[in-house]
């Protein structure tokens, strides 16, 4: 990785320059090229890291807009509620517009979450979404288990044979562990990652009113919903996800 400037046309900007490792270089080609069009498609969005461009030659690479702020795995435990709210929100609103055109992320963690650089002291910084489909994409081509860690694994990434494929889905079940870690301050499965992994599968995760009682029972209900093991019985779309978890937030009931 490397972090390089480049011209806009107004002026100069930085980013940063990715390679994508594979055990076949040329048999990735499309496949990274698939992935990052998809990613550069949705990328109009303010809660969106950008791709600035993106080739094959002489081996995959993208370049990206470089964020100056620290990632969410960085800050958790350090937000106000405000901010944790706000946060959700931007996050949640990413992937409603991703989907909207038929893009999924497939392994949207804390990680993934980076800010942007406030320059007025007033002023939050800005939470963007990145690495579209590189976790996905870098399990097809390095033989990776899941793409994501252990505590923030989907059921359909610990046992596909069982729970099927990731899918647009399971952004909506990685949405749940932000917002629980955010509101909860914890993950729901907090272990050695074999015994995370095995309870992924075969427990339900307990509520998070149970680490905030200031967390409404809506909140539970909601998160429950988004953590069902079978993609069925999960929200249909993110976007009611949105709906029912705003919902909550504000004071209101299901």
């Amino acid at each position: 990785m490397w972090l390089v400037r480049y011209s806009t046309g107004s002026g100069t900007d930085s980013a940063l320059v990715k390679r994508i490792k594979q055990r076949a270089p040329a048999s990735c080609d499309a496949e990274s090229t698939e992935v990052l069009n998809e990613w550069q498609s949705v990328d109009d969005h303010d809660a969106i890291v950008p791709v600035v461009a993106h080739g094959t030659i002489p081996q995959p690479w993208f370049v990206i807009e470089y964020q100056e702020g620290r990632r969410l795995s960085d800050r958790l435990g350090e937000l106000s509620d405000r901010q944790s709210r706000w946060i959700i929100e931007r996050v949640v609103d990413a992937i409603c517009h991703a989907h909207g055109s038929g893009v999924t992320h497939g392994g949207l963690t804390p990680r993934n979450v980076i800010f942007s650089r406030s320059y007025d002291d007033t002023l939050w910084s800005y939470p963007k979404v990145s690495n579209w489909g590189i976790s996905q994409l870098l399990c097809q081509l390095s033989a990776l288990p899941m793409g994501v860690p252990p505590r923030y694994a989907a059921p359909e990434q610990v046992a596909p044979e069982e729970f099927g494929g990731v899918d647009a889905s399971t952004d909506i079940y990685h949405l749940g562990l932000i917002v629980y870690e955010l509101l909860a301050g914890r993950l729901p499965f907090e272990d050695q990652p074999g015994a995370v992994l095995q309870k992924v599968v075969t427990e339900q995760p307990p509520p998070a009113s149970q680490f905030n009682d200031a967390l409404s029972a809506g909140v539970d209900t909601v998160l429950a919903k988004a953590f069902r093991k079978s993609k069925l019985y999960r929200y249909n779309t993110v976007q009611d996800f949105r709906t029912e978890l705003t919902r909550v937030l504000d004071g209101g009931s299901l």
